[in-house]
């Protein structure tokens, strides 16, 4: 079974303007996403898979984009791809539908971390504290008022403005 804890998190200024800056590089990374399959031809437009493969090159163009754990890119490629396939199935269900638009720096307000780039720290803090460390980030201090069951393991993590 699984289960959603959301947890307070009280980053110091440093770490607090890295993630405003993850948060920026996500918000651009969604919208070249976006760009680049807003202008292929409509016969090829390119899957999740090979924007994923674009990824390498992308970073390479545009350093920018290097400043992101690799995981959490993919992670926004594959949010735009979840957004398109969402519109997709609500023209089908006889909605109309626009498109998706671009992002402005107010709209995009997370960026996911799936599998790996992230580690909980439970014994770091004081009672009633824990740590989590972001890569390419830093650690964050957390409340940590329900402890994760013995057993378990975090498959996925969100920070969020």
């Amino acid at each position: 079974m699984e289960h959603s804890y959301r947890y307070r998190a009280y980053p110091t200024e440093g770490v607090a303007d890295e993630l405003e800056h993850q948060v920026n590089i996500h918000r651009q990374l969604y919208n070249h996403v976006r760009w680049d399959y807003t202008n292929s031809p409509v016969d090829a437009k390119p899957s999740e898979f090979d924007q994923n493969n674009k990824l390498p090159e992308w970073k390479q163009k545009w350093p920018v984009f290097a400043e992101t754990y690799s995981k959490a890119a993919q992670a926004t490629v594959a949010r735009f791809h979840r957004n398109l396939s969402n519109l997709r199935k609500q023209k089908e269900n006889g909605h109309t539908v626009g498109r998706l638009k671009r992002q402005a720096p107010t709209d995009y307000r997370s960026v996911t971390y799936n599998q790996s780039g992230f580690d909980l720290d439970e014994k770091r803090g004081q009672d009633g504290f824990a740590y989590v460390r972001f890569s390419k980030v830093g650690w964050v201090k957390i409340r940590y008022s329900r402890p994760i069951p013995a057993g378990s393991s975090i498959k996925e993590l969100s920070f969020a403005r």
